[in-house]
């Protein structure tokens, strides 16, 4: 049974009110997404029409969104449409967050609603809070800017108005070419801002995010883009960014071992802190298991396998030193033979060797290699944002033993002198009916292994804090 409120160490008080992941429309609850759109639902009906059609196209349903506010069964189909309280793709979580964008669209030149959400979010117990919230990709350059300048103002006047700092982390697209551009707008105007009672010191932007589709959308095709973020971070000290990046939630276009692969490249690539990673912790036999033909992750693209190889042969040494075992020779000849395909070859699908393995030899294999991976993260300085309820439910974890964040304590109770630092999060607490307090009192109940860590977990989660520190930015 949790502990009673008095019983609740102040560390842990402070980390139920220090919210590091959290996307800003995922906050609005179906209660507050009701009220607030019972006004204006009329206006949006051409972007309705689209929500519907994207949820019919994501999860094969046609939602009544006609009759939310015309009856009085109307908010619980709401509610069932819009929150995820069971098991669920990423896809069908996409369509229900599709409902706030479809009402609540995104204005570059006024985010006076992103007030009403953050002043909703401290009324809730947050003292400190990271959000996030997408850059739209048809914004212009001059929209991209006024946007910008919108969103510092309305923390500016949070800060003026109720003494309270709610910083703001960006989220930019994954295509490389858009990323640039948002992230090159970015810079030039908070460069305009330095020095003015909006620079980041009073309230503003703090980090830069990677979130959305992750599937088909690898950590190499981005790479020299986020190196720029860091060089920019370098030049620029006083306005450096945090690089947050989602990264081994979604991966059901690649093999389970590929999917932990994105996660170290996603930490190479100077990530500060990695989101979610359900791949490296999860326990293999939740995607591995034949019997659930659904969640298998034994295939991938020719073309995904030879990358894979490639970084097999690449850390090998320190693959092996953690613990993970392969035979390098077989390695390179697959190599040889993949690297003589064309285009076209390279994207059709092959099985991937575990899958010729017995199933507890496969399970064994692949969670040798989260092991290795693990310490490898630790090595690269990089966090990793856990939120336990979303993870548990976009992952579709049959159970909490095998969730993610308890492979992340069976490893670091295995290697207290190098582990890998964890930060909590409530991810979309509205559409997951679930707060942070309830995500923290869910790991009493769950992960009791996690409290051991407190102290750590307490330290991590001030020196975690947004924007990075300056010696993390080089």
């Amino acid at each position: 049974m949790p502990p009673t409120q008095d019983q609740i160490p102040p560390s842990l008080v402070e980390l139920m009110a220090t919210e590091l992941h959290a996307h800003l429309y995922g906050c609005i609850d179906a209660a507050s997404l009701w009220e607030w759109g019972r006004d204006l639902w009329k206006t949006q009906e051409p972007r309705l029409v689209w929500y519907a059609q994207e949820y019919q196209k994501l999860c094969g349903k046609t939602p009544l969104w006609e009759t939310y506010w015309k009856d009085s069964q109307g908010f619980d189909r709401l509610k069932e449409d819009f929150e995820m309280r069971g098991p669920g793709t990423f896809a069908r979580f996409q369509a229900g967050f599709n409902l706030a964008i479809a009402l609540f669209p995104l204005n570059p030149d006024n985010t006076d609603f992103f007030r009403k959400i953050l002043l909703a979010q401290r009324q809730s117990g947050t003292e400190y809070g990271e959000y996030r919230i997408v850059i739209p990709p048809h914004f212009s350059d001059d929209a991209v800017h006024r946007y910008i300048l919108s969103i510092v103002r309305t923390l500016t006047s949070i800060k003026q108005d109720h003494d309270w700092i709610s910083p703001i982390v960006l989220s930019l697209n994954r295509d490389p070419t858009l990323f640039c551009r948002q992230h090159r707008i970015l810079r030039q105007t908070l460069a305009s801002l330095a020095g003015s009672t909006t620079d980041l010191g009073i309230a503003g932007i703090v980090g830069i995010d990677l979130c959305g589709t992750e599937e088909r959308n690898p950590p190499r095709a981005i790479a020299q883009a986020l190196k720029e973020v860091l060089l920019e971070n370098k030049r620029r000290p006083h306005q450096r960014l945090s690089l947050l990046y989602h990264v081994g939630e979604s991966f059901t276009d690649k093999s389970l071992p590929s999917a932990i692969r994105w996660v170290h490249e996603a930490a190479c690539l100077g990530a500060h802190r990695l989101g979610h990673c359900i791949a490296l912790g999860v326990d293999p036999g939740v995607y591995l298991d034949e019997t659930r033909p659904d969640q298998l992750r034994l295939s991938e693209s020719k073309g995904e396998h030879l990358d894979h190889l490639r970084w097999l042969l690449r850390y090998g040494d320190s693959l092996q030193a953690g613990g993970y075992s392969f035979n390098q020779g077989a390695v390179k000849k697959m190599v040889a033979a993949l690297s003589t395909l064309n285009t076209n070859q390279l994207m059709e699908t092959m099985a991937v060797p575990e899958a010729s393995m017995p199933f507890k030899e496969r399970v064994e294999s692949v969670r040798s290699l989260q092991q290795a991976v693990l310490q490898m993260i630790a090595d690269t300085g990089a966090a990793i944002e856990v939120c336990p309820t979303s993870n548990h439910r976009i992952g579709q974890i049959p159970s909490w033993g095998q969730h993610s964040l308890a492979g992340f304590c069976r490893y670091n109770d295995s290697y207290p002198q190098k582990p890998v630092a964890l930060v909590i999060g409530a991810d979309d607490p509205g559409l997951f009916n679930q707060t942070l307090r309830q995500e923290w009192s869910l790991i009493q109940t769950e992960f009791p292994q996690l409290l051991k860590w407190l102290p750590d977990l307490a330290r991590w989660s001030q020196q975690l804090k947004s924007p990075c520190k300056a010696e993390e930015g080089t």
